[in-house]
């Protein structure tokens, strides 16, 4: 998919042997969800940096992974600046979400009518 990515700006996605999804590659990567991790200087702060990410319209996955707070983001990442900027952070890194995690992303989302798979 790396190949893809650096040829073409619009792709579209299929499952099943439909069209599950087309647009940008750039809009595509940014809908898929990206995973995060905070490691807070306080380790005190580790259970209240859970919380406020909890609460988060599109934040999942949180949980603490011995001195660090992981979670899973889909959408903007606006919010989740703003609630890790509350505490002392010694480090921040969301990983690049690329055009393959779009696509299995897309495989394991709603069909095209809106179920679950």
């Amino acid at each position: 998919m790396s190949e893809v990515e650096q040829i073409a700006s619009r792709v579209a996605l299929m499952r099943e042997g439909r069209i599950a999804l087309v647009g940008d590659v750039a809009e595509i990567s940014v809908k898929a969800r990206r995973r995060g991790r905070v490691r807070p200087r306080d380790p005190a702060d580790l259970e209240p940096m859970v919380g406020a990410l909890n609460v988060i319209s599109g934040v999942s996955e949180v949980a603490i992974d011995e001195d660090v707070v992981v979670f899973a983001c889909s959408g903007d990442m606006d919010d989740v600046l703003k609630a890790v900027s509350r505490f002392p952070v010694h480090a921040l890194d969301v990983a690049h979400t690329d055009l393959e995690d779009a696509f299995f992303e897309v495989l394991d989302g709603p069909d095209a009518s809106g179920g679950a798979r």
